[in-house]
This record gives structure tokens, C-alpha cells and sequence, in this order.
């Protein structure tokens, strides 16, 4: 009867302990306890976790890589994903689940601080002042110096503000980390630069300045000798030709000019008549007369040509 009753209570025991254990508590615990990444083969970094952050900042002046494979260690039964070892992309957005035995979740986002140097401004060159405006003509180029600015191609844009706040952009020609050289390539009247370079926004705001286009007028010599009778014609290609008020042939060796008889003109082209009287000879300077305008004062220009391509008047 004692023996039945000591196996009795015994069993009981193991029946007590085994649903003791059954009930025990799944551990509601979703932290990330430590994030390291390796710098190089002797280095470590070991991130902040702050809130629903994991911050990881990366060493100054060293280049922050495309990818990380970091080591990760959660709380007592919590799992993460993506897993610890696992490498991850830093084009896009990282974020970590951390899912605690109790299947309650935490999202972390992995955030890289920038470790350049901000870039700052300390001028803007290039620009030219007639009556108290300042202006460039399209397709002339502008300086911006300063220091730490961002040299790769895709890592930094130039913007022209205009005076209604619109962001125009121009090309970067040449770039070192003290400036850049930019195209002037947009019209218009702009108050301000903005700039993305090395992760950061740089406003610099300016005098107000134009970007215009370019009034002078360019005359193309001929590709070979053109030879003409007095009374004749000679059209000749330009840019801005309509402009022209008056032109004259000369040769710059004798220092002698006549003038000729404009006969048409456009944007792109002139034709000119040789009047009768004209002195016959060879001409390898033409000068053309131009009114004022609203960047410059009235003036003269001369376009030279060799004896390959020169005028030859003839009777």
C-alpha cells in the first residue's frame, strides 16, 4: 500500500513538471543588440540603435561602399531578416525585421549619415556689367569656387534660379573639388545658384544677373577664293547678320577699306553687291558695322582671311 502510494505521488511529479514547462512563457523580446560592419580587415564599426534606427557612421574622407555585410545579434529567441552575414544593397532604402518568439515584430532602418564635408561657396565669376546690369551670353562660361565640391560626373548638378524660383539646370565642364566651370546654356534672368554635390543642397544667392543671347555678329570666311566683277554679288554665311548696318572690304597689309552695298540680310546670311567703282585687287578683311544694343555699344568687327579664301575683285 506505501509503495502504490510513493509511485502515485511520484507520477504526479513528472505530470505537474512536464505541464510547468508546457506554460512556460514565449520571450516577447524584438531588439537588435549589436550591428557591426567591417571597415577593412582590421577595422570595425559598430552602429547606434536609436529608437527604430540603426545609425552607422562611416569613417570621414573614406568612401562609403555600394554594399555591407554586417553582423548582427538580436535578443534572447528573436530572429532577423535580413540575417546576420547577409549582404545588403545601399542603393535603396535598408530595413531590418527583428521577430521576437511571440511572433511580435520591429522594423529598423539601417541610416548612413553623410561623412563628407559640406561644400561651401566663396564666388561666382565670369559675369560682365554694361549699364549697371550683369550678364553672360548663352554658351559662355561661369566659375564657382569654394572647396570639398563633389568631382564625379553623376554626383553633382548645377542650377540657375530664376527670379521666379524655378531651378534651371547647366552643364558642369570641369570640376575639382575647389569648383566648378559651368555652361551658361539657359536664358532668362536668374537671382541664385543651387547646387547637389557630395550628398548635400547648397544654396548661394546672387545680384540679379541674365543669361542672354549673343548679339554680335559673326561673319564665315569662304572655304576658297571667290572672285567677283565690279557690280556683282557675293553672299556670304553668319550668325546675327541682320544686324549689320554697313560693311566694308579692305586688306589690312595696304590698310585700305571701301565700302559695299548691302543688298540683303538675314539671321543667317548677307548678300552684298561690289559697287562699280570698286578698285580692283585682293580683299582679305571684312569689317561690318553693328548699332548698340542692350549689352554693348555700337561697334565695329572684323572677320580676316587668308590668301586661300580671300575676295578677289576684278573689272
Amino acid at each position: 500500500m506505501k509503495l502504490f502510494t510513493r509511485i502515485s505521488i511520484f507520477t504526479a511529479s513528472i505530470v505537474v513538471a512536464v505541464a510547468c514547462k508546457k506554460e512556460e512563457a514565449l520571450l516577447p523580446y524584438n531588439d537588435i543588440v549589436n550591428f557591426t560592419v567591417a571597415v577593412d580587415e582590421s577595422a570595425m564599426i559598430k552602429a547606434a540603435i536609436d529608437g527604430d534606427s540603426i545609425v552607422l557612421y562611416w569613417p570621414i574622407g573614406q568612401t562609403i561602399p555600394e554594399t555591407l555585410t554586417p553582423t548582427i545579434h538580436v535578443a534572447d529567441g528573436a530572429s532577423i531578416s535580413p540575417a546576420s552575414g547577409e549582404t545588403i544593397s545601399l542603393r535603396g532604402e535598408v530595413t531590418y525585421t527583428v521577430t521576437a518568439e511571440t511572433g511580435d515584430t520591429k522594423t529598423y532602418r539601417l541610416r548612413i549619415p553623410n561623412n563628407r564635408p559640406r561644400p561651401y561657396i566663396n564666388s561666382f565669376g565670369g559675369l560682365q556689367t554694361y549699364q549697371d546690369k550683369q550678364y553672360i551670353f548663352q554658351n559662355f562660361a561661369l566659375s564657382i569656387r569654394g572647396d570639398y565640391f563633389d568631382t564625379l560626373a553623376d554626383g553633382a548638378k548645377v542650377y540657375f534660379v530664376d527670379i521666379a524660383g524655378n531651378d534651371r539646370e547647366v552643364e558642369i565642364q570641369h570640376s575639382t573639388e575647389l569648383g566648378y566651370n559651368v555652361l551658361a546654356s539657359v536664358l532668362g534672368t536668374f537671382s541664385g545658384l543651387k547646387i547637389f554635390s557630395s550628398g548635400y543642397t547648397i544654396f548661394y544667392e546672387t545680384t540679379p544677373f541674365e543669361v542672354a543671347g549673343n548679339p554680335f555678329v559673326i561673319i564665315e570666311t569662304p572655304k576658297s577664293t571667290l572672285s567677283v566683277k565690279t557690280g556683282g554679288t557675293i553672299t556670304l554665311t553668319g550668325v546675327n547678320t541682320d544686324n549689320v548696318e554697313k560693311m566694308e572690304l579692305g586688306n589690312y597689309f595696304s590698310n585700305s577699306y571701301k565700302a559695299v552695298t548691302i543688298v540683303n540680310k538675314t539671321e543667317s546670311s548677307i548678300i552684298f553687291r561690289v559697287p562699280e567703282d570698286f578698285p580692283p585687287g585682293e580683299y582679305n578683311e571684312l569689317v561690318v558695322h553693328y548699332p548698340a544694343g542692350p549689352y554693348h555699344d555700337a561697334g565695329q568687327a572684323s572677320t580676316y582671311m587668308e590668301t586661300s579664301n580671300s575676295i578677289v575683285i576684278t573689272q
